[in-house]
């Protein structure tokens, strides 16, 4: 009887190792996709590629940035916040209130739109919410917004699957978009993509069982600006999504920093 207890006591442990480790290897790959850690380092699914000195430095700027205690372990409150859906952009820790990126050259970009979504019709009604969007942005005099047509176009918005070829939605994000010139994430060529996860996510307009367009695209085109993510849960570039939250109205923070890169 002890030595069949045993026998189960060491394969539970067992079992609780391995899924620590690949909790482990998860969180490391996912902080490497925001910035904390560099991805040439986790993109091993063998074995954890890092030291724990600084995996848990990561952790710690994690929490940081997301105003968590700074415990350096993936405590519940910050795998709640990993979990959290959000844009797929990384979190570069700002120097500043207004974190910043680069700037176009040119202060009018071309866009146009390529798939539209499954959940809303019709279809013009979502491209409006984003073309809402690029309006909020446009109004504050530096920068304009024309409709143009593929390929020849600084940007272009559709709704993909999560698998898409140039960065994966699979998991928690659910949107993404790039940064302008040099600063590119995802691809320094044209047109700079603004991705709608059409597969994993929900998408609507002022619905509350899904994610608004509107509100989506206004963060995702502050990125194809040069904005950062925000710390400030109130600004449109916060980098976490709510099913039925309505974030349509630039903070001064927003704004500022977009002066600052177009003065």
């Amino acid at each position: 009887m002890e030595t069949s207890f045993a026998r189960s006591l060491a394969n539970i442990e067992v079992a609780i190792s391995a899924a620590t480790a690949e909790r482990r290897r998860l969180a490391e790959r996912f902080l490497a996709g925001l910035g904390y850690l560099r991805p040439p380092k986790v993109l091993s699914t063998e074995s954890l590629s890092v030291s724990v000195q600084t995996f848990s430095q990561a952790v710690v700027r994690f929490q940081e940035f997301y105003g968590l205690q700074r415990t350096g372990e993936l405590d519940e409150f910050t795998l709640a916040k990993m979990a959290e859906p959000r844009c797929g952009c990384r979190d570069i820790p700002p120097p500043s209130a207004a974190p910043l990126r680069c700037a176009w050259e040119k202060r009018a970009l071309a866009y146009d739109f390529d798939t539209p979504s499954q959940d809303i019709s019709p279809s013009q009604d979502a491209f409006a919410a984003v073309r809402a969007a690029f309006d909020t942005w446009e109004a504050l005099g530096k920068v304009s917004f024309i409709k143009g047509s593929s390929p020849n176009v600084d940007i272009i918005i559709k709704w993909t699957n999560a698998l898409e070829n140039d960065f994966s939605l699979v998991g928690t994000a659910i949107a993404h978009s790039d940064f302008p010139g040099s600063c590119f994430q995802v691809t320094p060529l044209l047109p700079k993509p603004l991705h709608f996860d059409d597969s994993e996510s929900r998408w609507g307009i002022g619905d509350p069982s899904a994610y608004d367009v509107e509100s989506v695209a206004l963060h995702e085109i502050g990125h194809i600006l040069g904005l950062e993510h925000s710390q400030n849960p109130n600004s449109v570039m916060y980098p976490s999504f709510r099913e039925g939250n309505i974030k349509n109205q630039l903070l001064q923070q927003d704004i500022q920093g977009f002066l600052r890169l177009y003065p």
